[in-house]
């Protein structure tokens, strides 16, 4: 297996372990994600993946507050713990400003993200952000009045899209 592909195993291997630790969240949020413009200003612990498909561009914005959170030099993960699913999760090197990047999102379509792109640490706050990561994603439209877990939904039998993910986590270090 390449390089690409052997990364690719382990961010999705990585997102099932941190999906599966939120399982123990309701079934239901008040707090969904919405389809929004690209221009969205995100708040700290959000996440928005943008695609285009059948010629309209999509951003889904999700929040990553209150859930899983692991932070260190080398690997962060922030998930939402309630439903809908969305997190983000980065492979770091040491102090460099780039990352891989692992994303996912679930509103009127369910976004797994994979990238890489510069990101941006602030030490003043904790916070870690990126703004339009490139990389790939599948989609796979929801249907209307479900908030489906993303691990439940056939995730490799969605369209693979060109994407970009931008998202502001708070993730200080111990």
């Amino acid at each position: 297996m390449h390089s690409q592909g052997r990364l690719y195993a382990l961010v999705l291997l990585a997102t099932t372990s941190a999906l599966a630790l939120t399982a123990c969240g309701s079934a239901e949020s008040s707090a969904a994600p919405s389809t929004a413009t690209q221009d969205t200003a995100l708040s700290v612990d959000s996440v928005a993946l943008t695609f285009e498909l059948d010629g309209k561009t999509h951003t889904i914005v999700g929040s990553v507050a209150d859930g899983l959170r692991t932070c260190d030099d080398r690997f962060v993960t922030v998930a939402a713990q309630e439903f809908p699913d969305a997190g983000v999760q980065l492979g770091l090197t040491g102090g460099s400003v780039r990352a891989n990047v692992a994303a996912w999102a679930v509103g009127d379509y369910a976004v797994q993200f994979l990238g890489e792109g510069d990101i941006e640490r602030s030490d003043a706050d904790s916070s870690i952000s990126g703004s339009n990561v490139t990389g790939t994603a599948t989609v796979r439209a929801v249907p209307a009045g479900t908030s489906p877990r993303l691990n439940d939904l056939d995730m490799p039998g969605g369209e693979r899209v060109e994407a970009t993910a931008t998202f502001s986590v708070d993730c200080p270090t111990p």
